[in-house]
């Protein structure tokens, strides 16, 4: 069966940075499953995978815009420590959500997930940009399962992105 919408695809992949290192690696043993059509992955990888077979290999490389996009510096703020929560652990690398106003960044007001960067006496550096934002992705796998989704599975999605409900 060929990959196409409404499809419960089970993949087995390495995707790596544009320099090579290893970001992830899915075996076939344990796949990682999707169904197709309904943006679970990134699109411009489920584009590249329709239409394929079970068995089929895939090597799709994407750039910064088709994966994460490019990484933006007005999301890496320097922050007061005395701005943050006294129970908030501040540890480089840590993952945190943080409440945001819009102060002309684009982007929407609210919770943002950032990633401390730098933990000064005075000043945090924070980072609201996916930590793969900017960076050339590689997939280099297989489609290791091609099924029609049952309709529980298609039950749970809701209707697919675009789709146009019929009254």
């Amino acid at each position: 069966m060929r990959v196409r919408r409404d499809c419960r695809v089970g993949l087995a992949y390495k995707v790596c940075d544009g320099r090579g290192e290893l970001i992830e690696e899915v075996s076939r043993f344990q796949p990682r499953y999707y169904i197709h059509g309904y943006e679970q992955i990134l699109p411009a990888l489920e584009r590249s995978l329709s239409g394929l077979h079970c068995g089929e290999r895939f090597c799709v490389t994407l750039s910064p815009a088709q994966a994460f996009g490019p990484y933006d510096e007005r999301l890496c703020q320097r922050v007061a420590r005395w701005r943050f929560p006294a129970d908030v652990m501040l540890v480089e690398g840590a993952r945190l959500e943080l409440g945001i106003d819009d102060h002309g960044l684009g982007i929407a007001a609210g919770a943002v997930m950032f990633c401390i960067k730098e933990v000064g006496a005075e000043e945090v550096v924070v980072d609201g940009n996916h930590p793969l934002a900017g960076k050339d992705l590689i997939f280099d796998g297989e489609i290791v399962e091609v099924r029609r989704a049952t309709f529980r599975e298609l039950e749970a999605m809701g209707p697919p992105p675009g789709a146009r409900l019929r009254l």
